[in-house]
C-alpha cells in the first residue's frame, strides 16, 4: 500500500488527543439499503466502531429524543 501524496510521504498517524469518532445511529431501516456488503458483516463493523469508540475515548456523549416533538422531521 502507498502513502497518499498529502501526507508529504510519511505515514499517516492519528493523534488520540486531537481526534473524535462520531457515531450517528440512524433509524434501523437505513442498514437495509446498504448493498456492497453482506448485512451481518456491516452489523458486526458497526459494533466493533462503537466497542473501539467505547474503549479508547474517554469523554462519550450520547443522547436520544425524549419526545416525539424533538425528533427532526424535516431535513
Amino acid at each position: 500500500m502507498s502513502t497518499p501524496a498529502n501526507f508529504n510521504g510519511q505515514r499517516p498517524a492519528i493523534d488520540a488527543n486531537d481526534a473524535v469518532m462520531l457515531l450517528i445511529d440512524h433509524q434501523s431501516g437505513l442498514f437495509q439499503t446498504v448493498g456492497d456488503m453482506p448485512m451481518p458483516e456491516l452489523r458486526a463493523r458497526a459494533a466493533a466502531l462503537a466497542k473501539i469508540a467505547t474503549l479508547c475515548l474517554s469523554l462519550m456523549h450520547l443522547s436520544a429524543p425524549t419526545r416525539r416533538s424533538d425528533r427532526a422531521d424535516a431535513v
